[in-house]
């Protein structure tokens, strides 16, 4: 009864296929591949766009935006001195240019990979203009570290956000909550 059940089934079903002008291989693409393929080779990559050129952005009031961004981590093999990752507006110091930033943190990674979608406390510097007011993370009593998050790491970038705590500038010194996003290029 069965097997009688599934011939009609498939006759329907190739009739269906012709009449719709489908052809064998199609037809039989209906009903799946035999052959089983692991899932680990079939497993999408997350996708997203790599910015055209670095960029800053810290979503404060006002707003701060650099066009400038690079990251760079230093790694020590001493026990007792922690890594450094830097986040900057700047290549060198001589080529500094405002707006301008500065995040710094010590970090127990030791390569930007090992860094991704860790909290990172972080100290943040940023100034609009030269002898202008210095935007600043908020430490000690009421206040907390800047919290960034690397986010994506690609052959010579660094994409992340910032994701919380407080930052002041030189003259109000009034609590702003600190968000924003950067494309950093990776300096060796």
């Amino acid at each position: 009864m069965q097997s009688r059940f599934m011939a009609i089934l498939l006759t329907g079903t190739l009739c269906l296929g012709m009449l719709t002008g489908c052809s064998k291989e199609q037809i039989l693409g209906w009903f799946g591949s035999s052959e089983t393929t692991p899932i680990s080779q079939n497993a999408a990559k997350p996708t997203f766009s790599i910015p055209e050129s670095p960029f800053f952005e810290l979503k404060i009031n006002p707003n701060f935006k650099t066009k400038g961004c690079y990251a760079k981590l230093d790694t020590f093999n001493s026990g007792n001195r922690p890594n450094v990752l830097r986040i900057k507006s700047y290549e060198t110091p001589e080529e500094e240019t405002f707006p301008s930033f500065l995040i710094y943190a010590h970090v127990s990674g030791r390569s930007f990979g090992a860094l991704i979608d860790t909290e990172i406390n972080a100290n943040l510097y940023a100034a609009a203009e030269q002898g202008g007011r210095v935007f600043h993370h908020i430490d000690g009593e009421g206040g907390t570290k800047v919290k960034i998050k690397i986010t994506e790491v690609t052959d010579n970038g660094v994409m992340g956000e910032i994701i919380g705590g407080n930052i002041a500038d030189t003259y109000s010194r009034d609590p702003q909550n600190a968000s924003g996003n950067f494309y950093a290029r990776i300096q060796l």
